[in-house]
């Protein structure tokens, strides 16, 4: 009833009845689909496809397989990982969004949630109750296990070991998944990203098994109509409902392509292949900044929606319809961003919500580092002639292989500049030792704050390749509201705290936060980062603002608020990283992490250590300590890399 009554207060009578009449539409259209479908589920023409043979150029074939299998007789450890993670595969058991290593059984149960043993009975896609907040259960987890990340690493195992128990296990995993998720009556199909992520890999896989395929015409034949119906449900089903779309949508479009390639030859194809072609054109201009930042601010789906931009790159380029130079700025501009706000030990700072999303896993199937972004900038160095982008290539080789057939590539330098992306909203201040990463900007979908947290000037500091303060990541969606509401709350991040008070309101809604901050940069160069934010204007009275000012050895935070009112507790945050002890030397603060020792002008007396947790992925929790700092008008904290350069007092 309040959003309705806002709605009234917001809008006038013609943009409340154009609202109505989409909604009617909407609805329309969910009757005349239940209908349509209950006559004909399948809506296929299985004479049409059942000969087809996909003519697509991709990436890798028999034909340098030889090149292949080289490269892993040359790498036996990574041989005998892949052998290894193929055969936990063939035994079901997996390790998905935290739920460490689970043994799923003979038979997989593709529509549970096997972490609280949740199941969604199969009914009309549009009447199942994805989320309900009554129970724990996490719809992530059967839409991650069917996305079918694993069969990429089935492929692999049966290219080197050229066991057909392989392929056995990929074609009984599809046909079990078809069987318990009928076409369009079933959680799997209430989100049409999903579809469109498990098409993709799906088509991959078909690359791996395509000699197998060939001579197992009726199972050829069931992968063509499963990858076709993928494509029509897609078409149909489309994630564009709002004015401003997010990945969902940008998913969608490079799952229609690549089963549009897949398909090319006949009619339906080309039309897909063409429209997503120009709704892709048309989403990287108005989802990405000029910058090269995502509109959704969150380093976990600009990792996903350059690498799902990437790939609609890729495919087209390598079957000969290009995208426009504007695009290709624009991604490159996006892997550009990722290059510059990897720290030292090449670990990404997970700023805002992140949810493990990957559209393919080339390697390391069960163990990949969520923070770890570099794989894609590889890849994305060659296919757009960067070399700027490679980023240590050496361990990052499999993707490059597989995508490229090449891993001889000359390493570009790291980044060592401060820099800023005043769209995005981050900023890196940087020299030989220290990394500090700043929030500073929008929420958000230009404000709505979907993705966002409550983090306006939050840091993170790393010091000669060590993480210091981190920011905690987010654990968990719709397993928990009281969990996800923490993970996005001001006093989780590395920020100056009223007690109480949140930057920015949220409430249960768990993807909605309207934006009150209204961050603003005022100064940034190479050693110096001065911004403020005034979500606390309406609730306190009052700015925040701070200023981030880096020297050769020393890293400087100050806080001020514009005016404090003497009943409200303020605090400077910070979030150690589990690896950081700490201790007080001379009733000072002191750090240290293996052989780096951090010296600071915190006072005892001021200081209150508390447990907390971070999330290093979703559904991952780490116990580690948060360190609150009695703040006043003006607050400053100053870290030191040398005992002898003093401390400094408040």
């Amino acid at each position: 009833m309040k959003k309705q009554l806002k709605i009234l207060k917001t809008h006038s009578i013609n943009q409340i009845l154009i609202k109505v009449l989409k909604r009617l539409s909407i609805k329309r259209k969910y009757y005349i689909n239940k209908y349509i479908i209950s006559k004909n589920p399948n809506l296929y023409n299985s004479k049409k496809l059942r000969n087809f043979n996909s003519k697509m150029n991709f990436y890798f074939d028999y034909n340098n397989k030889n090149k292949i299998l080289d490269y892993y007789d040359q790498n036996i450890h990574k041989k005998d990982k892949v052998i290894n993670e193929a055969n936990l595969i063939l035994e079901h058991k997996f390790d998905l969004l935290g739920s460490g290593l689970r043994d799923l059984g003979k038979e997989i149960q593709w529509n549970k949630d096997f972490k609280t043993n949740y199941f969604w009975e199969n009914k009309f896609y549009k009447d199942i109750k994805i989320i309900d907040f009554k129970n724990s259960a996490d719809v992530k987890v059967p839409w991650e296990l069917s996305r079918f990340n694993q069969l990429f690493t089935l492929g692999k195992a049966f290219w080197i070991t050229n066991d057909k128990k392989y392929y056995n296990e990929f074609k009984n995993q599809l046909i079990s998944w078809n069987e318990q998720n009928p076409y369009n009556h079933s959680v799997n199909w209430t989100n049409t990203m999903e579809v469109g992520v498990r098409a993709i890999n799906i088509i991959f896989a078909y690359h791996h098994f395509k000699e197998e395929i060939k001579n197992d015409s009726s199972f050829h034949m069931f992968l063509n109509e499963l990858v076709y119906l993928h494509g029509k449900f897609i078409r149909n089903n489309l994630e564009n409902y709002n004015h401003l779309r997010n990945n969902h949508y940008v998913a969608n479009l490079v799952g229609l392509l690549y089963i549009g390639v897949y398909f090319r030859g006949n009619k339906f194809s080309e039309k897909w292949i063409y429209f997503a072609q120009k709704e892709l054109m048309k989403e990287i201009n108005t989802q990405i900044n000029v910058d090269g930042t995502s509109y959704e601010t969150s380093t976990n789906y600009q990792r996903v929606v350059a690498e799902l931009f990437l790939h609609a790159y890729m495919i087209s380029k390598n079957n000969n319809f290009l995208l426009d130079n504007e695009f290709e700025l624009k991604l490159y501009k996006m892997n550009v961003f990722l290059k510059h706000i990897t720290k030292p030990n090449g670990l990404t700072p997970l700023i805002g919500d992140i949810d493990n999303g990957r559209l393919l896993i080339f390697s390391d199937y069960y163990d990949w580092d969520k923070r770890n972004y570099n794989q894609m900038l590889n890849v994305a160095g060659y296919f757009l002639g960067k070399n700027d982008l490679y980023y240590n290539i050496s361990q990052y080789e499999e993707e490059l292989l597989w995508l490229t057939n090449n891993t001889a590539f000359t390493e570009s330098k790291p980044c060592h500049d401060s820099v800023g992306f005043s769209e995005g909203g981050y900023y890196i201040l940087r020299n030989n030792s220290f990394y500090v990463f700043i929030r500073c900007g929008e929420l958000s979908m230009r404000g709505q704050g979907g993705h966002s947290h409550n983090d306006q000037l939050s840091i993170e500091l790393n010091i000669k390749g060590k993480d210091i303060i981190i920011d905690p990541g987010s654990y968990t969606y719709t397993g928990s509201v009281k969990l996800r509401n923490i993970d996005r709350s001001t006093c989780n991040h590395n920020t100056l705290i009223i007690e109480g008070i949140e930057q920015n309101t949220f409430n249960d809604d768990i993807f909605t936060m309207n934006e009150e901050t209204f961050s603003k940069r005022i100064d940034f160069n190479q050693r110096y980062f001065a911004g403020e934010h005034y979500g606390f204007i309406r609730k306190a009275n009052t700015v925040h603002s701070r200023k981030v000012t880096l020297d050769d050895l020393k890293l400087t935070i100050e806080d001020e608020l514009s005016y404090l009112n003497k009943n409200l507790k303020c605090y400077q945050v910070l979030i150690l990283d589990p690896k950081v002890s700490s201790e007080y030397i001379n009733d000072k603060l002191f750090f240290r992490v293996d052989e780096i020792e951090v010296f600071t002008n915190i006072n005892k007396a001021d200081c209150i250590i508390k447990d907390t947790y971070i999330s290093r992925g979703y559904g991952n929790r780490i116990k580690t300590r948060k360190i609150l700092i009695a703040a006043n008008n003006i607050s400053k904290i100053t870290f030191f890399l040398h005992e002898n350069e003093g401390a400094e007092t408040n």
